[in-house]
């Protein structure tokens, strides 16, 4: 009886290190998969501090995922997420189903003005790296990019409590932007990475700029100013004595 629990605990201690072994190797795999699909897709650096998501419940966190500034802008990254919660479902050979990721608290840079920015940049860079489908291209013969990569479809896309940091005018500012929730990425069938980058880029660009608008308008325009310099009432100019032998 002794040497059956014996063996019952040895096999329950190679049980928990598999289990630890292949939750860990999954983390791995989800992080490298990030950094360089984000990489690739954006054309700029993706970097992730930190992966935990259960392989048995497929949800958990992803912590530190930051994106760099495309090439020509000053700032060091566009976006730092500190957290994202992430729940996924069903994931097979050709398609990865996401049931939800939730940023929070996410720092956004924007430079630039409404036309070309660091933002849209990210997603012109995006859109270049999606493969040109040709009249060659086939369901027999598609390009090895697409047979490697599984699409991606995604019920629902949400960032909450996001500051944007931006600069208008000479002006530095600091906007909360409202939650912007974004659903049914992908439709049935998926879209590449690209593509998923694509639109949520597109879709927080424009609440940003929306935002922006805002805030313009209750800046003080350069006719307002003047108008009111000219309302400031000067003190009366003070009445000297003239000077004596007829002085000016």
């Amino acid at each position: 009886m002794k040497k059956l629990f014996c063996i019952v605990g040895i096999l329950a201690l190679v049980a928990v290190g598999a289990v630890f072994v292949l939750n860990a190797k999954f983390n791995k795999d989800i992080k490298e998969a990030v950094e360089t699909n984000g990489s690739e897709s954006l054309q700029t650096a993706v970097t992730l501090e930190k992966v935990n998501i259960s392989f048995f419940t497929k949800s958990g966190q992803m912590s530190g995922l930051k994106v760099n500034n495309p090439e020509g802008y000053e700032k060091e990254y566009a976006f730092y997420m500190g957290t994202l919660d992430v729940a996924i479902g069903a994931v097979e050979e050709e398609i990865v189903h996401i049931l939800r990721v939730s940023i929070d608290s996410p720092e956004i840079v924007f430079e630039g003005n409404p036309l070309e920015n660091n933002l849209a940049q990210l997603q012109k860079n995006a859109k270049a790296s999606q493969p040109e489908k040709t009249e060659e291209d086939t369901e027999v013969s598609k390009p090895e990019e697409d047979a490697k990569a599984p699409k991606i479809k995604i019920d629902l896309f949400e960032i909450k409590n996001a500051k944007v940091s931006a600069q208008v005018m000479g002006k530095d500012l600091s906007i909360n932007l409202p939650t912007l929730t974004i659903k049914n990425i992908g439709g049935e069938s998926g879209v590449s990475n690209a593509k998923i980058a694509q639109e949520v880029f597109a879709k927080v660009t424009e609440k940003i700029l929306t935002e922006l608008k805002k805030e313009m308008s209750n800046m003080p325009k350069p006719g307002d100013i003047i108008e009111k310099v000219k309302k400031i009432k000067l003190p009366p100019k003070p009445d000297f004595p003239k000077p004596p032998f007829g002085g000016n």
